[in-house]
């Protein structure tokens, strides 16, 4: 608080009474807290100490200490005798600002302090144990803290290869168990997971349970078979350590033919395989898969399948003067297919097949004469191979000429008729054959091995009927034969060349070509030509050529032609067949347009004609890459309409197929395909825009839509501003964002572009948005300064947002005085206010609008105050030296400064005024002061006045004493500043006073 503190001197038989009062202004004292609040694990407690001292670090004691826990109040406590306080919270697992205050009293200031600390979970572990015993699977978990003391009552989850199994909860010695049933051998990863709670960590294991089968063993009894007369057969014994294994499968598999058994309760299986089992040697392969206990198990071993045996049985004999041979290849089964080979006299003749009762039959194309014949069978894979021999005698064979008994011959040309020459079953003979004409010989020929021969006829026998003898005459084989045929001959027709067009309905076809004939006749001849049985006639012209005309509304079809021309006496017929195709007439279809914008909901108008005219109610099937998209009809007018929700496909090329279905026989289905060019979509991008001010941030909003006026979503779009590129990508409502610090006002160009995508084109647009300039403001770390301060005035040109402006013109107007200043990089800029008298001071500061930052009229009070001044002592032997600075340790000079010499009671004893010279400089001769042992203190006092505040410097005695030794060292320069009202002060005035009472020894 503050004291008057009054020191009083009674006087005595020298000396007056005299009386010294101070008034003395005792600050609170600041203190200092101390807190302990660790890091820890969970606990039901948490404790948290402290301590309170001042600032001398003695405890303080009866201090009441609020707590506070993330910023609530939680506990108060007081302090004892040392300073220590105590709080026991309970707080869960988390962090936490622990926060202790005092909030001071008459003696003390507050304090407080904080710290964050951690209160961190119970780590736990989990602990498993398995026991497999057959299919059953029993799971034990322990549930532990760090102290391996139990968790009770919590929940352990069981996951076997990762999928849930089963949950149980921890008893009182923290265990958990789950029994699983149906458990086989193999590999399982078993996991033990403990999910932790507010104060437990959770905690897991994995286990791999690797769980083996039991061994098995397999003996094999193998009894070899034959071909289709017995079976071969498998005893089979499985056991397992010894013991036979009941109903299990076997499986034997050979030749890739699987055989199953099951065991009898000795563990046998007896598998009888196929009897038909082809015969050779195989790999037989017996095994058991195992099962959920049992391994498996394979046994291989090769097996043989001996062959069937055989007979042959044969039987001879003449069927139609041809000897045949028969007869049957016999064993255990009928066999089927088999090649039976036959030898004469040892060589060779045929090989023959038997049929399916295993009989054959061959004919013996062999001369007359006597002969053994052997017949043999050379086996196969699965029989063996027999042979029989028996001897015959074949007798001589009839023979027969064929061939044509009418034949026509063109004069002028040469040709050709065949005969063949065979026995009388049939089968050919080459031999010599001897041909006359007209009773003339007129040739000879040879058959060939198929008893063939060609007797050809020159073109130079003249026109007339004759007679042809074809004869064979015998050899030691075969009997005479002989045949007679008629040869007529005349004058051929020959067609030159034949040219047709059937054309299509609706338009005229032709058949036209050129006769010839080595009789000369081929002008006007008469040529009938037949239309499927329809006849009609022309006559050739003069060179032979003939035309016929098609109809144009002859039905479109096939046709079969005919053209013919009559036979005469001299001159054969001739016809000639052949058949045309009349096509059917098409549709003709016309589009208005191939093309079509995607999401623009065009339609496409179509015209189906034919042979000029519109055609109505046709139906018209619509694809659109082979897929059928729907059905049309034609109106009255042809027309039709593709309509737009059909034309609903992404922008690209595709096939537009139109199939007209026919309603007129002449006419024919008719698709015609084109290019339909779906093409894409253009955009629209409109701007809003927000904070358009410079050092805002500008945000700009773009909304996209197609040219229907739909929102695009997820469409990704570019901006560039300044050369500065942005990426953005709409919303669902077609909205996309780009923010831009502003830097500068007036326009600001917004340059959008999109690149062309599968649905829409490439998009490019510019915005100009107008930029508004900046509010300015002026800041002044303080309003006053001190008179003829050498530092100047600062001011700070900064925007409304905070932000300085560099390299700014300001116009200063003081007291009708103008000056301009620059701000520099900081938008600083200083005001010379050293000539300007104490008291308030009208300034003025004007900023011109810019480009970007709007003008300023800024009006300000400074106040100039007097300046601070000093009074510092420099002692010497026999001087003091005093020196008046101002508040830069400026001397102040010509100013008066009153010495005053102080008793120890308190009364002033010697005073007297000097002036400071041109240096600020006062020297007092210490004898002048006659500072006898009844001085107490020396006080030089400053009043001040205009420009200059006062100051006071105080000596005590220690300066002057004779007690001590004067001091010749070092000049002690004593400052004492007085605060009352600070704590500072405090400290000074303790300093001073403590000074005062010790006494200080300097050795020289």
């Amino acid at each position: 608080g503050l004291y008057t503190i009054i020191i009083t001197f009674d006087g005595n038989n020298f000396f007056l009474a005299s009386t010294l009062s101070i008034t003395l202004q005792i600050d609170e004292m600041p203190t200092d807290l101390l807190l302990y609040a660790s890091n820890q694990d969970y606990s039901s407690t948490y404790p948290i100490f402290g301590y309170i001292q001042n600032i001398f670090l003695q405890p303080i004691e009866g201090m009441e200490i609020v707590l506070r826990i993330n910023g609530s109040i939680y506990q108060t406590a007081f302090s004892n005798a040392l300073g220590y306080f105590q709080f026991t919270v309970a707080l869960q697992p988390s962090t936490y600002i622990i926060e202790i205050s005092f909030n001071g009293n008459e003696d003390y200031l507050s304090s407080s302090i904080s710290k964050t600390v951690y209160i961190w979970k119970i780590d736990t572990s989990v602990q498993g144990t398995i026991d497999w015993v057959d299919t059953t699977l029993t799971i034990q978990a322990i549930l532990e803290d760090p102290d391996n003391q139990p968790i009770i009552g919590e929940t352990v989850f069981f996951y076997l290869n990762g999928s849930y199994i089963g949950q149980n909860v921890t008893d009182s010695m923290g265990k958990a168990e789950l029994v699983v049933s149906d458990i086989l051998p193999g590999v399982y990863e078993i996991t033990l997971i403990y999910e932790g709670t507010t104060i437990y960590e959770g905690s897991s294991q994995l286990i791999v349970l690797e769980q083996s089968k039991f061994q098995t063993e397999i003996s094999v009894l193998i009894t070899e078979g034959i071909y289709a007369i017995s079976a071969t057969t498998a005893e089979i014994h499985l056991t397992s350590e010894g013991a036979p294994l009941v109903n299990k499968i076997i499986t034997l598999i050979i030749d890739g033919v699987e055989y199953v058994g099951l065991t009898n309760a000795s563990g046998y299986v007896q598998i009888t395989l196929e009897i038909l089992l082809e015969a050779g040697l195989y790999n037989l392969e017996v095994s058991f898969n195992g099962d959920v206990l049992y391994s498996t198990v394979v046994f291989n071993q090769s097996v043989y399948v001996a062959k069937a045996a055989t007979n042959i049985l044969l039987n001879f004999y003449y069927d139609d003067y041809q000897p045949m041979l028969a007869g049957t290849l016999n064993s255990i089964l009928p066999l089927t297919g088999e090649l039976i080979h036959i030898f004469i006299n040892g060589t060779f003749l045929k090989s023959v097949a038997i049929n399916d009762l295993g009989e054959f039959l061959a004919s013996l194309e062999i001369s007359p004469g006597l002969y053994e014949i052997a017949v043999r069978f050379d086996g196969n894979k699965n029989h063996l191979g027999s042979e029989k021999t028996v001897e015959i005698n074949i007798s001589k064979t009839p023979t027969q000429l064929t061939g044509d008994l009418v034949l026509y011959h063109e004069y002028g040309s040469d040709s050709s008729f065949t005969v063949r020459l065979t026995d009388v079953l049939s089968n050919p003979i080459e031999a010599v054959l001897i041909i006359t004409l007209g009773g003339n010989y007129y040739a000879t020929v040879t058959t060939n091995s198929s008893g063939y021969a060609i007797i050809t006829l020159t073109g130079n026998i003249n026109v007339g009927d004759y007679e042809i003898n074809i004869e064979f005459q015998g050899d030691p084989t075969f009997f005479q034969s002989s045949l007679v045929t008629n040869l007529n001959v005349k004058y051929a027709v020959n067609l030159l060349n034949i040219d047709y067009n059937a054309g299509i309905y609706g338009e005229e076809g032709y058949i036209s070509g050129q006769i010839d004939s080595f009789s000369g006749m081929f002008f006007e001849v008469t040529i009938i030509i037949f239309l499927n049985g329809i006849p009609s006639q022309t006559i050739t012209e003069v060179n032979g050529d003939f035309l016929f005309i098609l109809d144009q509304f002859l039905n479109a079809g096939t046709y079969s032609v005919i053209l013919r021309i009559e036979e005469s006496g001299e001159n054969f017929f001739f016809e000639q067949q052949f058949t045309i195709t009349r096509d059917k007439a098409v549709y003709d279809v016309s589009l208005t347009t191939e093309s079509a914008i995607y999401n623009e909901w065009n339609s496409i108008i179509g015209l189906v004609s034919a042979l000029g005219t519109s055609s109505s109610d046709l139906e018209l099937d619509i694809f659109i890459q082979g897929e059928f998209i729907g059905t049309l009809y034609s109106d009255s007018y042809g027309s039709f309409i593709i309509p737009t929700n059909w034309l609903d496909y992404q922008p690209g090329m595709y096939n537009l197929t139109i199939v007209v279905k026919s309603t007129e026989a002449n006419i024919r289905d008719t698709q015609v395909e084109f290019a339909l060019n779906i093409l894409k979509d253009s955009l629209d991008v409109s701007i809003q825009w927000t904070n358009g001010v410079v050092e805002e941030e500008l945000q700009l909003m773009f909304y996209i839509e197609n040219s229907q006026g739909t929102p695009l979503e997820m469409f990704l779009f570019t901006i560039t501003i300044n050369e500065q590129e942005y990426l953005s990508v709409t919303d669902e409502l077609g909205r996309g964002y780009v923010y831009y610090n502003l830097k500068n006002a007036g326009e600001l160009i917004i340059h959008y572009r999109s690149s062309s995508t599968a649905l829409y084109y490439y998009k490019e647009e510019s915005f100009t948005i107008q930029i508004e300039k900046c509010a300015t403001d002026i800041e002044m770390p303080i309003d006053y300064t001190y008179y003829n301060s050498s530092s100047e005035f600062k001011v700070v040109l900064t925007s409304i947002n905070g932000n300085p402006i560099a390299n700014a013109q300001i116009l200063v107007e003081i007291d009708g005085q103008e000056i301009i200043v620059v701000t520099d990089n900081h938008g600083v800029f200083y005001v010379d206010l050293s000539g300007y008298e104490v008291g308030f001071l009208s300034m003025k500061l004007l900023f011109d609008e810019t480009e970007d930052y709007y003008a300023l009229d800024f009006n300000a009070q400074i106040e100039i105050r007097a300046q601070q001044t000093q009074i510092k002592v420099e002692s010497t032997e026999t001087e003091f030296i005093l020196f008046l600075l101002d508040g830069e340790n400026r001397s102040v000079t010509n100013k008066e400064i009153e010495i005053q010499v102080i008793s120890k009671n308190g009364t002033i004893i010697w005073r007297e005024k000097r002036i400071t010279d041109e240096n600020g400089r006062i020297v007092l001769k210490k004898f002048e002061l006659n500072l006898t042992e009844d001085v107490d203190e020396i006080k030089f006092v400053f009043t001040g006045g205009g420009f200059y505040d006062g100051s006071e410097k105080t000596l005590d005695e220690s300066w002057w004493s004779s007690v001590k030794k004067v001091i010749t060292g070092p000049v002690i320069v004593l400052d004492i500043f007085l605060g009352l009202g600070s704590l500072f002060g405090v400290v000074s005035l303790g300093s001073f006073l403590r000074k005062k009472l010790r006494k200080i020894k300097v050795k020289k």
